[in-house]
């Protein structure tokens, strides 16, 4: 997972000690910025904030937890962090850890289902609306090696620190479907139109060798990775931010 957002937003987290620059990417303190959205604070309240004047909350942009996988994976580094450090794996700890952080998603209003909708107002909207917005690494990525335009000169990933991989399953119901399966990652030429997509593959080589070729840098290699919570416990901090919904962020 990484947060997409603008030069001038990291450069004033960095300021504000929520961010760092690393080569030609930030890392973003998960455990600062939970701190700040406790503290219910204001984009307008970041000291020396000259670049984004709005009394907005400080929040990242996701999608709805109910019903997407990115924003799923956003609540579980949240908890892996309110958790002291640790995987949630107690469904009382899960229940008290959630009311903690609910407001990152009740906050923000209404919620798209898909990852796509929030990135695409980021790229077209830009900064008034969406100032930084969860996303999949590869969404971010395959624009930047396509060079189609879409991303300004001024547009940077922050990756959450801790942060965590999101692993994209095949579940086969047919004979053939098991063949695309296992194509999908065995296969030389389906991996490199994988890596064009922005994915991460076993062919570490190739990545690096066609984001020099793009005029991109490589994926960085992420050492502060987290596993998620069991099923289990994800749908209980899932269900429990679903009853709040109708009681809002209060």
């Amino acid at each position: 997972m990484a947060i997409a957002t603008f030069a001038p937003i990291a450069e004033l987290l960095t300021a504000a000690g929520v961010s760092s620059r690393k080569g030609d990417h930030y890392l973003f303190d998960m455990r600062r910025y939970l701190d700040l959205v406790a503290a219910d604070t204001r984009w307008s309240q970041l000291p020396g904030n000259n670049v984004y004047r709005t009394d907005k909350s400080l929040l990242i942009s996701s999608t709805d937890v109910r019903t997407s996988n990115s924003a799923a994976l956003y609540l579980a580094i949240a908890s892996y962090v309110s958790n002291g450090g640790n995987v949630v794996a107690d469904p009382g700890a899960a229940e008290r850890i959630t009311d903690r952080l609910a407001p990152l998603f009740l906050k923000q209003g209404y919620l798209d289902a898909s990852s796509q909708e929030p990135f695409d107002d980021f790229l077209t909207i830009g900064i008034g609306k969406t100032p930084m917005a969860m996303v999949y690494e590869a969404q971010f990525r395959a624009h930047a090696l396509a060079r189609d335009g879409s991303l300004t000169n001024d547009v940077v990933l922050m990756y959450p620190s801790p942060t965590i991989y999101a692993k994209h399953t095949v579940v086969p119901l047919t004979s053939a479907g098991d063949t695309v399966g296992r194509l999908l990652t065995t296969d030389p030429e389906l991996q490199r139109l994988a890596v064009r997509h922005g994915f991460r593959t076993a062919d570490a080589g190739y990545g690096r060798q066609y984001a020099a070729e793009r005029g991109s840098g490589p994926v960085p290699q992420l050492v502060n990775v987290i596993e998620p919570p069991s099923a289990e416990i994800s749908e209980r901090m899932i269900s429990r931010i679903e009853a709040q919904y109708t009681k809002g962020p209060g």
